[in-house]
């Protein structure tokens, strides 16, 4: 397992998400939901919602500050925020196993209720 210091943030990946790890925002454009990225390879490209990137990932949103990313993997659905602030970058990973909701109870009625 390999683990990367990304501004002080400590990030643990496995070996296929090295180019999501890797990348790092050059510029956000909000306005038109772009971001100019920089790949491992020294390649510049021009990220927008719905674009493909890694193995099994896929920008879900670009807003000032951040390019979001859906990744699905055998473990389930992980979702990558890249956070970009005054120069600086920050990647964090929040995991979702399965798609099962959780289930939901109502309260229990208050005393003195005749419903």
């Amino acid at each position: 397992m390999l683990v990367i210091v990304v501004t002080a943030l400590v990030v643990e990946i496995r070996a296929e998400d090295e180019i999501l790890e890797s990348i790092h925002i050059l510029k956000i454009v909000e306005k038109d939901k772009r971001a100019l990225i920089k790949l491992p390879d020294g390649r510049n490209q021009v990220l927008k919602v719905g674009d493909s990137i890694g193995e099994n990932g896929n920008v879900i949103e670009i807003v000032e500050g951040r390019v979001v990313i859906e990744e699905r993997t055998d473990q389930g659905v992980e979702i990558i925020i890249i956070r970009f602030e005054k120069g600086k970058q920050m990647v964090e990973r929040i995991k979702r196993k399965g798609d099962k909701l959780p289930v939901l109870f109502s309260p229990p009625p208050h005393k003195g209720n005749t419903h």
